[in-house]
């Protein structure tokens, strides 16, 4: 039995895992016949390979410029805050951090540094909150038209605290060489205010509050608080928002908790459309016990949230079974009867501690995350996981009013723990994961993940402790991904990656700003001067599209999500010529009809503010190809998709 382990670790594609019985092995009869990556019993020992990992352009050149100094570590270490933007209008990046260190400030307040030229120069801004500020989001507000860096804003949103608890968030923006316009809101009705993520364009902030855990309140109103800003003259106006929900609770070693973990916001680029998601498990989730992801839309910049069904048949999506383990019982049963348990992992100390998401040019959320197998499909069971389950890397996204998949990598390190983690100081140690983050190109029509990982058999180490940055690219409109390609820096020390989530074209490279801190520099001191880098290199072009995407799906019944508002239908179906979409309306609402072709690409659009009544809109198809459409209408907050016959 040693030589073949011996042997297979000479292949370099040897895994184990620690088991009750160590010398039992399961053979899996065509184990690839069915999945790509193995599908073990975790009660036993194995030895079988990952997917090979295939790579393009693995040493790309990197290079880094000096940001700034914060006084510690404790302005980047949680993933949620977005402290990282980019502007391609201005060619601007922006980067926020509190201030202090070697290059001075109060490490209360905030620096704002914008750089138009990739990091040759920086302008800067000071934000002086009265109470000291933590973890920032930032954000550009440009105009609609400008090109000038000078005349671009900066929304920056994020907690404070009092240095014995949270107290109250702060809000702020304004221009460079302007007095910046604060607002700091006490939550009295949230035990915790940390600010967990910011997103927006074109004059739409919103600003997301940690869920209320209020042991007193009524069921069902457990919350979060969104923070809606609208820009007014020179700065953005925030009014808070509320998205109710009845969460199941999960047990911790440290008490109960509302289930609902990694929450995250994300725009689209013309501010109005958007997500606010969490992998939660609520009322509606079935009878299983796994996080899913939970998804609340508005079309209106925030100002109102509607909650989307919960899709539960993740184990239909053929991109996450070819890869997640089956549950135990069903490994006794004929590979094609084996049963999938798909989870979210979240929350605690699970990896990871961050689901970030980008919203695609045709309106459709991406989320970067992890997922496994559970090992039961029981409804009693308690969301049992293999305690060996590799962790694989997805992004899933909404397409053709349905939820797919599209796997990007399994990570091979394991993450480090705060408890375990070298770089510490007298508040603890911080550990991390792989820092997982998703952008999106300009257009919105091509999504980019990027995260750290080490590679475990050339440094011989099993965490991630030198970690190095690997990202992958998805190519919505052709349906093509990029093979998973890592980015070389010599010295293996990107800690804490965050990268813009838009991307800079310079009309050949996609190029995807990031930064980083090297913790050696402070000597692993968590109390010390950390110095903060930008990262240039991580990019790709659209050569590198080569690899057939995810199957695209179609859902069997589209039909059917008839507003409370309105009524809408679509006929003749099969069309000839020109379709008719008939619309009634009980109040005055803005109407937006697209249809899109089986690859997702629009082929038409249009926008109409229409009043209370009957309304018939036609298009005209007498151009298009032969085939199937969907046909998306959204009146208000509220969506109706029908599939389109055109003959």
């Amino acid at each position: 039995m040693r030589k073949v382990l011996l042997m297979i670790m000479a292949l370099g594609i040897i895994v184990g895992a620690q088991a009750q019985n160590k010398n039992a092995y399961k053979k899996l009869s065509d184990q690839t016949a069915k999945s790509l990556q193995s599908k073990i019993d975790a009660n036993v020992s194995f030895n079988v390979p990952f997917k090979p990992r295939v790579l393009s352009n693995s040493n790309k050149a990197m290079s880094s410029v000096a940001i700034g100094t914060s006084a510690n570590v404790f302005t980047i270490i949680a993933e949620g805050p977005h402290w990282l933007d980019a502007c391609p209008a201005t060619n601007s990046i922006l980067f926020v951090h509190r201030q202090g260190g070697t290059w001075g400030g109060n490490g209360g307040y905030l620096y704002s540094k914008v750089t138009s030229n990739w990091g040759a120069t920086w302008d800067s801004l000071s934000f002086q909150p009265a109470t000291a500020a933590r973890y920032p989001n930032g954000r550009i507000h440009n105009p609609s038209g400008n090109t000038n860096p000078d005349e671009q804003y900066y929304v920056i949103s994020g907690p404070q605290t009092n240095g014995s608890g949270w107290v109250s968030n702060y809000f702020a923006s304004n221009k460079k060489g302007g007095t910046p316009a604060m607002l700091e809101v006490a939550n009295p009705n949230d035990s915790v205010v940390f600010m967990s993520g910011m997103d927006g364009a074109n004059g739409y902030y919103n600003a997301v509050s940690t869920v209320s855990m209020a042991s007193d309140v009524p069921p069902g109103t457990q919350y979060y608080k969104i923070m809606n800003g609208v820009f007014n003259t020179n700065q953005v106006n925030w009014t808070p928002t509320y998205v109710h929900n009845l969460w199941r609770v999960r047990a911790f070693s440290n008490g109960n908790y509302p289930w609902t973990f990694n929450d995250g916001i994300a725009m689209s680029n013309d501010g109005l459309h958007g997500y606010f998601y969490s992998m939660g498990n609520d009322s509606a989730n079935g009878p299983y016990n796994s996080g899913v992801p939970v998804v609340w839309e508005t079309n209106d910049g925030g100002a109102i949230w509607v909650k989307e069904p919960i899709f539960q048949e993740w184990d239909t999506i053929s991109a996450i079974t070819n890869q997640i383990w089956p549950t135990r019982a069903s490994l006794d049963l004929p590979i094609d009867q084996w049963v999938f348990r798909p989870n979210f992992p979240a929350g605690s100390t699970v990896e990871p501690s961050g689901y970030p998401a980008v919203v695609d040019a045709d309106g459709n959320l991406h989320i970067a995350c992890v997922i496994e197998g559970l090992y039961s499909d029981h409804p009693d069971s308690l969301g049992y996981s293999y305690a060996a389950h590799p962790k694989l890397l997805f992004d899933v996204f909404q397409q053709n009013g349905a939820w797919n998949a599209a796997f990007i990598d399994t990570l091979r390190a394991n993450m480090v723990a705060d408890d375990a983690s070298p770089f510490t100081g007298s508040s603890g140690g911080a550990g991390w994961g792989h820092w997982i983050n998703i952008s999106k190109s300009p257009d919105g029509n091509k999504v980019f993940v990027s995260w750290t990982d080490t590679d475990t058999l050339n440094w011989g180490v099993s965490d991630n402790t030198m970690p190095e940055p690997k990202a992958w690219g998805f190519d919505i409109d052709a349906n093509l991904v990029t093979p998973v390609t890592s980015f070389e820096t010599g010295n293996a020390n990107i800690y804490y990656l965050k990268t813009s989530s838009k991307a800079l074209f310079d009309g050949t490279s996609y190029q995807i700003p990031a930064t980083y801190v090297d913790i050696y520099e402070s000597n692993l001191n968590t109390d010390g001067t950390q110095k903060h880098y930008l990262l240039k290199g991580i990019e790709f072009t659209d050569a590198e599209f080569t690899i057939e995407g995810p199957p695209i799906i179609i859902p069997n019944n589209v039909n059917s999500n008839v507003a409370e508002n309105s009524t809408v239908k679509v006929y003749p179906n099969p069309v000839i010529g020109n379709a008719t979409i008939n619309v009634t309306l009980k109040a005055n609402e803005t109407v937006k009809v697209k249809f899109t072709n089986m690859l997702g690409q629009i082929v038409y659009e249009n926008t109409n503010n229409l009043s209370v009544g009957n309304h018939k809109i036609n298009v005209n198809t007498s151009s298009w190809s032969k085939g199937m459409y969907f046909c998306t209408v959204i009146t208000g907050i509220e969506k109706s998709i029908t599939k389109v016959l055109v003959e």
